[in-house]
């Protein structure tokens, strides 16, 4: 761990000098290596932060555009570009986690930040693939990486508490998902998983255990206590991984049961805000002032005849009553 220079010091030495310095080499990185912890994401305002996802948005908007003028005739969008302006978002949150670091050291040492950011560069790939999702053979690349990266995503929720009941809820969920898109469909306009090959079948088998898992995990590490102290980064994770999921139902519907018109479009923009509520997760709960449940600065009671009745409309007692 680095160490901590007192505020104090750090203003006497620039008064002194005329200028930060933090080591022999008075560079600004000195002063970054001593102050903030290792492993710990860079004390940078939460409005700050907010803009740094200005871009990830501004490519969401680019793709989804270029997408609809290629559907209405209007533009040749080649698939090459197609797979460029797909992944340009995704790359905007893996630029964002690295940002909250701000080395490959601090990092490397920071597990969750590393699951993270690793299992980003794994939705990359499978992005990409997915453009030629009409290709078994390439779809089921995109696949094996998308289950890659909701591993990674498991690991980083971690294991504790284990939460046996949600575990169960979650294999019925992806029991049901995978039954609905096997059976054949009864109007024939999909190719049901069941006429497939054995290999796409034991993988949708696979894919949809491990999803429901990465959501087990991401709602498990949700405490209570912790939303009505106002650390929420948790919680954001956790309805990542929800959209995530929701993504990808929405997805194997469309291509193994029936026609979802302008399901390209729901896929894509809650696999993005999925992604990005996961890559927000990473940042610290201290660094973010998220109002606290009867909390009478954030004007909590002035909204609520009670504190108990600001708790029994606060989002986190209805995760409580989902998922415990």
């Amino acid at each position: 761990m680095g160490t901590v220079i007192p505020m104090e010091n750090i203003i006497e030495n620039k008064n002194a000098t005329g200028g930060l310095q933090g080591g022999p080499s008075g560079s600004s990185d000195d002063i970054i290596n001593d102050v903030v912890p290792d492993g710990q994401p860079l004390n940078v305002s939460p409005l700050h932060k907010a803009w740094q996802l200005i871009g990830f948005f501004r490519r969401i908007f680019i793709y989804l555009s270029l997408n609809a003028l290629a559907e209405l005739g209007l533009l040749n969008l080649p698939d090459w570009a197609r797979v460029i302006f797909k992944c340009l978002p995704i790359i905007s949150l893996i630029v964002f986690v690295f940002r909250q670091f701000n080395s490959f050291r601090r990092l490397w040492i920071n597990k969750y930040g590393l699951l993270v950011f690793i299992s980003l560069i794994f939705s990359l790939t499978a992005d990409a693939c997915l453009v030629f999702k009409q290709i078994e053979a390439v779809f089921l690349i995109g696949i094996v990486c998308f289950i890659i990266s909701h591993a990674l995503y498991m690991f980083a929720f971690g294991w504790t508490p284990f939460k046996s009941r949600l575990l169960v809820r979650s294999f019925i969920a992806a029991g049901l998902v995978y039954y609905s898109v096997y059976i054949p469909s009864p109007n024939g306009t999909r190719v049901s998983l069941a006429q497939r090959s054995l290999v796409l079948k034991i993988g949708g088998g696979i894919y949809a255990a491990v999803v429901f898992s990465m959501q087990w995990r991401a709602w498990a590490r949700v405490s209570y206590q912790d939303l009505q102290n106002g650390r929420w980064y948790e919680f954001l994770g956790a309805i990542g991984a929800s959209l995530f999921v929701l993504s990808d139902i929405i997805l194997v519907v469309d291509l193994f049961k029936f026609i979802i018109y302008g399901g390209d479009y729901a896929i894509l923009v809650f696999y993005y805000l999925g992604q990005m509520l996961i890559a927000l997760s990473v940042l610290d709960g201290k660094d973010i002032k998220w109002p606290r449940v009867g909390d009478t600065e954030s004007g909590c009671k002035a909204c609520c005849a009670s504190p108990k009745a600001c708790i029994t409309t606060s989002p986190g007692i209805i995760a409580k009553w989902i998922f415990d």
